[in-house]
C-alpha cells in the first residue's frame, strides 16, 4: 500500500500513475487509536489485519512523476486498435498488460468469453521517440500546499491535539490571500 499526505502530492491521475508506477518496478502484501499526524494513519493502516499484512511505502514527493511527455508521445496511436477499429475507453470493462509483449495494451468491452482486442502503443512512426527515451520529470518541485482556510481551521483546532503534535500542523505550508 502506498501513502501520503496532501502536502506530498495530490490524489488524481498523475499521482496514481506514480504510485502504480512504483509498484510494478518493485513487483518479483486493535483498540481505539489517536490520530494526529499521517504517520499515526499509516501506523494503523500497516496494522489493520492480523494476516496478510499491509505492506505500506510511503511516498515522498520525488516518486511523484508527470506522465505528460509520456502521454504526449502514445496519444495519436490510442485512437484505433491493432484492427483499425476506433477504440471507445469508458466501453472498455478489461485491461490486461504482459511484461512479455510490450506497448501493447490488451483489452476487452464485454466481460464474455471472447478474444482480447490489442492497442499497439509502439513508437512505429518516424519521428517518433522511443518511449525509453522520453524524460519523466518531477510532478512536483515543491511541497505542496494548503489553503488558507484549510490552515485557520487546523489553528483552531490545536487545542484538541497533544502538544507533541502540535508543531507539524504549525509547519504545513500554506497559500496565503493575495
Amino acid at each position: 500500500m502506498y501513502v501520503w499526505d496532501e502536502t506530498t502530492a495530490s490524489r488524481e491521475s498523475q499521482e496514481i500513475a506514480s504510485y502504480c508506477l512504483r509498484h510494478l518496478q518493485n513487483v518479483t502484501t486493535q483498540s481505539h487509536n489517536f490520530l494526529y499526524i499521517p504517520q499515526d494513519y499509516y501506523d494503523v493502516t500497516g496494522r489493520c489485519r492480523k494476516n496478510n499484512k499491509f505492506i505500506l511505502h510511503e511516498m515522498k514527493r520525488e516518486n511523484f512523476i508527470s506522465e505528460k511527455n509520456l502521454q504526449n508521445a502514445i496519444q495519436k496511436c490510442m485512437r484505433k486498435n491493432t484492427n483499425g477499429e476506433k477504440l471507445y475507453w469508458l466501453k472498455i470493462c478489461w485491461m490486461r498488460f504482459c511484461k512479455s509483449v510490450l506497448y501493447t495494451i490488451l483489452y476487452k468491452i464485454s466481460m464474455e468469453d471472447i478474444k482480447f482486442k490489442t492497442l499497439n502503443l509502439s513508437p512505429t512512426y518516424q519521428g517518433r521517440s522511443k518511449f525509453e527515451r522520453i524524460a519523466l520529470a518531477p510532478l512536483y518541485n515543491d511541497a505542496r500546499s494548503i489553503t488558507y482556510e484549510k490552515y485557520k481551521d487546523m489553528e483552531q483546532l490545536l487545542s484538541y491535539i497533544p502538544p507533541v503534535h502540535q508543531e507539524y500542523f504549525k509547519t504545513l505550508p500554506y497559500k496565503e490571500y493575495k
